[in-house]
Formats: C-alpha cells, sequence, structure tokens
C-alpha cells in the first residue's frame, strides 16, 4: 500500500507542496511585533541550506534527479549520496522549513516537516523496490552502507566516479529551483507589505461619543455664567433690588394716614 502511495506521489510531486504554498501566501502571520521583525531573515540560512543539499546533490547525480518517470540512471554512491541515500528530499524538506518561518508562521513549520515526511518516506520506499529490483546486490549493498535519512558524516564512496555534471550545468539544470526560491522570497515581500498597508489604513481605536449629559451640563453651565455676569450689579453698588425700596415706602405712607386719622 505504502509503496503504491509513493509511486503515485512520485510523479506527482511537482504540484503536491501546491497547498503548502498557498498556505504560506495566504495565511496571515501569527508572529507579529518588534519580536518577529527577525523571522524572515532568520528563515534564509534554512533555505540556502536546502537548496546548497541540492545543488550538491544535483552535480553528483545529474539531470536524471528531475525525470517523471521509471527511467534509472547508474547508482550514485559519491557526494552527498555516500553519506545518505535521499539528499535532495532533505534538501527540500529544509527549503519548506526556511519559507514556513521567513512567513512568519512557525506553528506551520512542524505540519510541512510532517507531512513532507510521509510523503516523501512513501516515495523513497517506492524508489528502493524498483531500484533493487533492477540493479539487484549492488543497490542491497548501497542499502547496507549509506542510511535512509540520518546523515553519516564518515561515509565514503566505494567506486570510482565523480561528478555527473559540471558546476554550469548543475546551475542550469537547478535553474527553476532557483527562480522558485526568488519568487517565493518577492511574493513574501509582497505579503508582508500589503499587510502592513492594510494595518495602516485602520483606525487605530473605535472614537468614543460625547455623552448628552455631559454635553447638556456644559451648555447649562455656559448659560448660567452668562446670566450671572448679565444681572450682577457693577462693583461699589447696592445690590438691593429696586423693589424692595418701592415696598418699604407704601409701608411709611400708610403709617403717616393712620396717625392723621387719629387726631
Amino acid at each position: 500500500m505504502v509503496t503504491r502511495v509513493g509511486g503515485w506521489l512520485f510523479r506527482k510531486r511537482t504540484a503536491i507542496p501546491l497547498p503548502i504554498v498557498a498556505a504560506l501566501l495566504l495565511i496571515p502571520p501569527t508572529a507579529v511585533g518588534a519580536r518577529a521583525d527577525w523571522l524572515p531573515l532568520a528563515g534564509v540560512p534554512v533555505v540556502l541550506l536546502g537548496e546548497w543539499i541540492r545543488v550538491w546533490g544535483v552535480h553528483h547525480i545529474g539531470s536524471v534527479s528531475r525525470t517523471r518517470t521509471e527511467r534509472l540512471g547508474p547508482l550514485i554512491d559519491h557526494g552527498p549520496f555516500a553519506m545518505v541515500r535521499n539528499p535532495l528530499y532533505i534538501g527540500n524538506i529544509l527549503l519548506w522549513l526556511g519559507f514556513s518561518i521567513s512567513a512568519r508562521l512557525l506553528w506551520l513549520a512542524p505540519i510541512v516537516c510532517v507531512l513532507l515526511i510521509l510523503e516523501y518516506h512513501a516515495i523513497v520506499r517506492w524508489e528502493e523496490r524498483l531500484l533493487e529490483s533492477r540493479m539487484g546486490d549492488s543497490y542491497r549493498n548501497y542499502l547496507t552502507r549509506v542510511p535512509r535519512w540520518l546523515p553519516n558524516l564518515a561515509g565514503r564512496s566505494t567506486s570510482d566516479h565523480d561528478a555527473a555534471f559540471s558546476w554550469t550545468q548543475t546551475v542550469y539544470s537547478e535553474r527553476g529551483t532557483l527562480i522558485a526560491i526568488a519568487a517565493g522570497y518577492l511574493l513574501l515581500t509582497l505579503k508582508s507589505r500589503l499587510l502592513s498597508s492594510v494595518r495602516a489604513n485602520q483606525p487605530s481605536g473605535p472614537q468614543r461619543p460625547a455623552k448628552a449629559g455631559h454635553y447638556r451640563r456644559s451648555v447649562t453651565a455656559r448659560a448660567s455664567g452668562s446670566a450671572t455676569d448679565t444681572n450682577s450689579p457693577p462693583s461699589g453698588t447696592d445690590a438691593t433690588p429696586p423693589l424692595t425700596c418701592s415696598i418699604s415706602s407704601r409701608r411709611d405712607a400708610s403709617a403717616v394716614r393712620r396717625a392723621a386719622a387719629r387726631r
């Protein structure tokens, strides 16, 4: 079952990372703020390491690494293939891991690693079965000497063969991946600038409307102040209203009339 799935994945492996590409470009970064500003740069060394492993592997295996058919080249056990059987797939995992970091999606990085490891494990199982059936004992001997995933840095080639490609041919064969890396970082930069522009155009916070009661009190206070200023007597004058003086005069006149009547 695993080998059958691996054969299908082998033929479709160019399109399989497309969901990862969509996630990197469409999901907003979850790590934001000053502490996350270093993440886009932190992912670059991981991407460069992955691509360096790929270039080194392509330099030794040649263009047969890009085939989508069951066409096989000679058994390669020199260069990185003397240390680990699948250096190109390891390089791919590092590439996508670095892009996840540069996209500020740290939670996505382990998910990408697990998915790619499962995918490549199925592909490798299918490849090993095919290579063993066609190469026989030479490949079985290679399987016993070289680990599948964890590199043996002390591994050495048992053949006298050297790199299949010159460095010029290597770069030309790897041009598609190099262009994809440059395009990926260009798109991540555009995504970052677009999100920054959207955040800058958003209001900093909801506007608080003035309270109606506070507005009425302010108007009343201003009106009261104006009335007090208008009706206040001038400084140094008697503040007794004229009506009080009029009432006192009437009372005095009434008292005089009552006194005259008694006489």
